[in-house]
């Protein structure tokens, strides 16, 4: 992040990165910012850490950094070790949204905090910074119900063969939660080792976590499985086919296309809206047609909305008149202002890709 020369510039900053939800907050910064210097740096550390709120406490520090990242550290170093605990934590959070590995010793010892939002706060941190050798600590909270989340984040941050191997052992975990979070994060890593045993496991599964191996497996997107995913398109679970949907619109070919097609049709609206969320996704001409006919006759409107956007990616100009044809009967299909809103802005932008991409030429 560059340095800012001036208070003026600083202040321009400021104005573009800060809610001004809280103006309180934001004209306290002003004022700590004078004069410009080493002192400003001290005074916002000071109120980051033992005063603002939280969110203030973020972006004082982010303000303390343009003016001198380098003191900045130094100053919340200080902290650390203090004896109030929301002090130690906010200065361990601001060395780590500075990605200072000075903060990793600290940010460790918090996982064994005794309060929800310190755990929380240092596993975020410790993803942050990427830290190794906290795997094993973060590995051993995926399945715990009330850390699972923000472990995996942390894991799927660092990465790497060490972190990979570990969620891999997890597979055959007696913990279904633990399990659960382990196919999460190996999809998010998108790890191609892990392609053989979730393949594996897809004939043997417990159907709780099932939709979670056929989404990693289309998240880590190596086409070869396509053939596993298809039989789950027809499994009698909505959510199996909804993830089976979404997973194939990960893998480009011209067998997931055929074999998301009919999903349009599928009775649940959940699912109808994945295969055209999918059919944008693979950028489908020849599902034009479909989704054109789809767009004027299912009878949610949710889905008719996905289909404006599944049209817009794809791009092709037999979907305008359909698309504009929507356009007129918003006021009908939505009764609320806001989704009115939101509809006219998703048509809009589907018009506007698909003129776009056909040169700007069609009005």
């Amino acid at each position: 992040m560059a340095r800012a020369t001036s208070i003026e510039e600083l202040v321009f900053r400021l104005k573009l990165s800060y809610s001004y939800r809280n103006k309180a907050g934001y004209e306290n910064l002003l004022g700590r910012i004078k004069p410009f210097g080493p002192s400003a740096v001290r005074s916002l550390v000071t109120w980051a850490v033992r005063e603002s709120h939280f969110c203030d406490s973020e972006c004082s520090i982010d303000c303390a950094v343009l003016i001198d990242a380098r003191l900045t550290g130094d100053e919340l170093l200080k902290y650390v070790g203090d004896p109030d605990e929301k002090v130690r934590v906010r200065a361990c959070n601001g060395l780590a949204r500075l990605k200072d590995a000075r903060a990793i010793p600290y940010l460790r010892s918090l996982l064994k905090a005794p309060k929800h939002w310190m755990r929380c706060i240092a596993m975020h941190g410790l993803g942050d910074l990427g830290d190794e050798g906290s795997v094993d600590d973060l590995i051993s909270f995926l399945g715990s119900s009330d850390h699972n989340s923000q472990a995996s984040f942390a894991l799927a941050s660092i990465g790497g063969i060490q972190v990979i191997d570990k969620l891999m052992s997890l597979l055959n975990d007696p913990n279904l939660e633990a399990q659960r979070w382990a196919i999460i994060c190996l999809g998010s890593l998108r790890a191609t080792q892990a392609l053989k045993p979730l393949v594996l496991s897809l004939s043997q599964e417990s159907s709780e976590t099932l939709p979670y191996v056929i989404s990693a497996l289309g998240k880590i997107g190596d086409v070869t499985v396509i053939p596993h995913l298809l039989p789950f398109c027809r499994a009698s679970e909505p959510q199996v086919r909804k993830n089976a949907t979404l997973a194939l619109g990960s893998l480009p070919d011209a067998s997931s296309i055929t074999a998301v097609l009919p999903m349009l049709f599928d009775a649940e609206s959940s699912v109808r809206i994945a295969a055209a969320n999918a059919l944008g996704k693979l950028r489908a001409a020849e599902a034009t047609d479909v989704l054109n006919e789809r767009l004027a006759n299912d009878p949610e409107s949710n889905v008719r909305m996905a289909c404006v956007e599944a049209l817009g990616e794809i791009g092709d100009p037999r979907a305008l008149e359909p698309i504009e044809g929507l356009r007129t009967r918003i006021r009908k299909l939505f009764r609320y202002k806001k989704q009115r809103k939101a509809a006219e802005r998703a048509v809009m932008r589907a018009l506007y890709r698909i003129r776009s991409a056909n040169g700007g030429l069609l009005q």
